[in-house]
């Protein structure tokens, strides 16, 4: 069944690729300021989830990484997760060189396609789709865009513009988009030191960062969770593998998850 799931997507994998024409890549154009103590540098990261009705979320990634040495090939990995009730409806993966020349488009075949299963996987079904690059020179920019529709809405996903140390961020943007039935709760952690300019209209809520330098990593260094922007998201109704919930704040979230999933 799961190759039944995501093979449509396969048809049309890589029928229009102009992204090479719509971007450029070039390590020139990324501030002198990102680039000092970078092992990479985030061109830009653009989140935008739509939560379209209590049983029907889609979830739209697009990423550009230009990777330095070997200490930043921890971006040279594209993951996408799924089950039987989350397909796959597109991915889109290139790579570039320094002087953003495109030097791969990433075949169907190159898809390594696994099970998550273990003990602490929620779904017996769950699998993920991944791409791993193999660099043979640095720097080099990897580019990729992916959409998901699920049915699950009580996991929405959360936004960390900065997940890593030496990495630099040019620009990062998290949209939600929401329906009018819908209440969305959000908790925003760590704005005090970070220029996060916010959006808020009646179903749309926009949060976007830019030209953050890279922060060394020093011993006793509080995590990252703990020291840089995030946003936690939550419907106020939502629905996973068959239950419908509904929760007004995190506390009753917190007790529905419990009673219902653990």
């Amino acid at each position: 069944m799961k190759n039944l799931r995501i093979a449509p997507f396969f048809i049309l994998l890589f029928t229009n690729f102009i992204y090479s024409q719509e971007y450029n890549f070039n390590i020139s154009e990324i501030p002198s300021s990102l680039k000092k103590d970078a092992n990479s540098v985030i061109r830009f990261e653009n989140f935008s989830i739509n939560i379209e009705s209590q049983r029907k979320m889609t979830v739209t990634t697009k990423k550009a990484v230009t990777v330095f040495n070997k200490l930043g090939d921890k971006n040279k990995y594209v993951t996408v997760n799924y089950d039987s009730n989350t397909k796959i409806k597109d991915i889109k993966i290139l790579i570039f060189d320094a002087l953003g020349n495109e030097i791969k488009k990433v075949k169907n075949k190159e898809y390594k396609d696994v099970s998550q299963v273990d003990g602490g996987t929620l779904y017996a079904d769950s699998r993920m789709l991944y791409y791993e690059h193999v660099p043979t020179s640095y720097p080099y920019t990897i580019f990729y865009e992916t959409e998901i529709e699920t049915f699950n809405t009580a996991f929405i996903p959360r936004w960390y513009p900065i997940n890593n140390f030496f990495t630099g961020v040019q620009l990062s943007t998290f949209k939600i988009k929401h329906s009018a039935n819908l209440t969305i709760n959000f908790i925003e952690s760590n704005f005090t030191n970070f220029n996060v300019l916010v959006a808020k209209e009646k179903e749309l809520v926009t949060y976007k960062i830019e030209n953050v330098k890279p922060i060394r990593y020093e011993p006793l260094i509080p995590s990252l969770r703990k020291m840089f922007p995030n946003v936690k998201v939550v419907s106020n109704q939502f629905f996973v593998e068959g239950i419908l919930g509904e929760a007004s704040n995190w506390k009753e979230l917190g007790k529905w998850k419990y009673d219902n999933l653990y």
